[in-house]
């Protein structure tokens, strides 16, 4: 008996040891090495470590002649625990350091309940950019997205031209997703495909659609109207930013530098091409690199404007009114559209399997996470994503064809049934404190579903403007959402179908019913009337950071264009521009996947330039 008690605390020992050695070299990744000692020249530098950035800066790192510059303004990313873990991304809305804490301008349209009616735009500043806190999901949009490109004047952009170049970039963990010809195989980009076993909620959700006319998909292949199964950029239970992907290895080749806290403050332009870029570093001490080849601007659909705006690019009367000279007189800052809409609709589930915040919280779930990357921390709460026309009734009804008008996500959990909930929202989004604590009152602890519903192809275009000439001011972020009419009421009509499935045998088998829940702002409308949906809609609106179009992209003679199809700047020589902003209109997608994809075209674009 003693020699088993000994053996049991022998093997208890060294269970303990393991589990202490697994959970050290689990505790933090590996930081990036960053350049102390910038070069004073360098082949290519580039503005931005984001989604885009990354993939330039790792794609051409594949020459070894070359050598390469990427300038983030922001820290490292492991500098903030909550980046690898796919549950947290939220916590790091409005951080002090991680999020640039950008505000639009007072709406007149909506945000009608929000301080001074201005709504906080989250956007990432620190390695990876935004795809170090954004959702994870992978969404690359349809066919028609890219096809409208091409005709408008995007050479180079259809939909079978930017294809193999999704698939150049991902990896994905679905075989029968690998086999389908729209999928990659080995590329840096990580997408794991959710067990649908393991989904009893999406399940229902994917039947209830059925009942609708919707089929099940995978979203990212040949057919978009329907519901899918989550995929995301999630490894061994961690966040698989471009950081991962791309800018570790792309260091790792020894001809990439990385400099981190460089606020770009211009770009120089002489003779009509660009020479080099101004900084100021981490001690504020204003730098100067200069470029051999090109400047390729990364730093996103509101900082690559402004940046091109404080170094004479933009609208000639903005600029003068500035007293900044213009070099270029082009419509940098117009066009801005992103994904805007509400929160809702919810539903009551009379089992208690969902998440609530003794879930998550619980220390079960915060070690499985700390030990074994497993549990809920894992996962981002969200369960799958619909795409459905904004049709009202049975219009729609059988129909499988064409494009969505609106996407609603599918999350795990019911808004607000953590009593911090409400707060914390109200902290991270800018709204008047009391709205929503009070609207979701009643929902503590209790269990069910909610949607987050958006619109895709907004018709309202907004502006981002200098706010001065000084580069340290943020910029003027009007998006003017929900001024065009129209919008709300697509919006108002896809909801309508939304709630349709409320009413499907499926959601009421497994138990869920509509939550009709009323902010005060409606409390005299009838629930899920045109009314009610539309003063929800422009009271307390909603939108999904999906922000493009800043930097247009088409062909010269077009006014309104900023970048020829192969995104360099209209007149400018040796600048490109290679972000979100160059996108022309809104994608029926989220923009992380499209943001890789631009990258890797772009470079083969500049490789293309200089060794064809």
């Amino acid at each position: 008996m003693e020699a088993l008690l000994v053996f049991v605390e022998f093997s208890l020992a060294i269970l303990l040891c393991f589990v202490a050695i697994h959970w050290y070299f689990r505790r933090k990744p590996t930081p990036i090495s960053v350049c102390k000692e910038p070069q004073a020249a360098y082949d290519y530098i580039i503005v931005g470590s984001g989604s885009s950035g990354s993939v330039v800066a790792c794609r051409l790192a594949e020459d070894h002649s070359v050598t390469v510059l990427v300038l983030e303004a922001g820290d490292l990313d492991t500098k903030y625990e909550d980046v690898i873990v796919p549950r947290n991304s939220l916590a790091l809305w409005d951080h002090p350091e991680a999020d640039w804490g950008y505000l639009t301008t007072p709406q007149k349209s909506s945000c009608l309940l929000y301080k001074q009616n201005q709504f906080h735009y989250a956007r990432g500043r620190m390695l990876g950019g935004c795809s170090s806190m954004n959702s994870l999901a992978y969404v690359r949009g349809n066919r028609d997205d890219y096809d409208s490109w091409a005709r408008n004047g995007c050479d180079g952009w259809s939909y079978d031209d930017v294809l193999p170049y999704f698939k150049k970039s991902e990896t994905t963990t679905d075989d029968e997703l690998l086999q389908s010809g729209f999928h990659g195989g080995d590329g840096p980009l990580y997408v794991s495909a959710r067990d649908v076993d393991d989904c009893a909620i999406s399940q229902t959700f994917a039947a209830g659609m059925e009942e609708l006319g919707y089929g099940t998909n995978c979203i990212n292949g040949d057919k978009q109207l329907g519901y899918m199964f989550m995929q995301e950029n999630i490894k061994d239970g961690e966040r698989w930013s471009c950081v991962d992907a791309y800018l570790k290895p792309a260091v790792l080749k020894g001809n990439v530098d990385v400099v981190t806290n460089a606020r770009v403050t211009k770009i120089e332009i002489e003779d009509g091409k660009a020479t080099g870029v101004k900084y100021v570093d981490g001690t504020d001490t204003s730098c100067f690199v200069r470029a051999k080849k090109e400047v390729i601007l990364s730093a996103g659909a509101f900082a690559s404007p402004q940046i091109l705006m404080l170094s004479g690019i933009g609208h000639r009367e903005h600029l003068e009114e500035l007293g900044i000279p213009v070099v270029a007189d082009l419509p940098v800052g117009d066009n801005l559209v992103d994904h805007v809409g509400i929160f809702g609709p919810d539903f009551l589930l009379d089992k208690p399997i969902t998440s609530t915040v003794a879930k998550p919280n619980s220390t079960m779930e915060k070690m499985a996470y700390k030990l074994f990357r497993r549990g809920r921390y894992a996962s981002t709460g969200v369960q799958g994503m619909g795409f459905v026309k904004g049709g009202t009734g049975n219009m729609y009804k059988g129909r499988e064809t064409g494009n969505p008008d609106l996407q609603f996500v599918l999350l795990d959990s019911l808004m607000g049934n953590d009593p911090d909930f409400g707060e914390l929202m109200e902290k991270s989004m800018n709204i008047s404190s009391g709205t929503l604590t009070d609207y979701f009152a009643d929902r503590a602890g209790r269990h069910g579903v909610s949607l987050l519903s958006c619109l895709l192809k907004p018709k309202s275009r907004g502006t981002v403007r200098l706010r001065s000439s000084d580069p340290l001011d943020l910029p003027l972020i009007d998006p003017k959402w929900l001024e065009e009419d129209r919008d709300v009421d697509v919006l108002v009509k896809g909801l309508q179908e939304i709630t349709e499935l409320a009413d499907t045998e499926a959601l009421a088998e497994f138990g869920l019913s509509i939550l009709k829940s009323k902010p005060a702002v409606c409390s005299n409308l009838e629930w899920g009337s045109t009314e009610y949906w539309e003063k929800y809609i422009r009271n307390i609106t909603f939108h999904l950071c999906h922000v493009v179009g800043t930097c247009k992209m088409g062909p010269e003679d077009d006014p309104t264009t900023v970048v020829d199809s192969e995104l360099r700047v209209h007149g400018i020589e040796g600048l490109r521009v290679v972000d979100a902003s160059i996108m022309p209109d809104s994608l029926c997608a989220n923009t992380h996947a499209t943001c890789v994809m631009i990258g890797e075209k772009a470079a083969d674009l500049i490789k293309g330039a200089y060794f064809s």
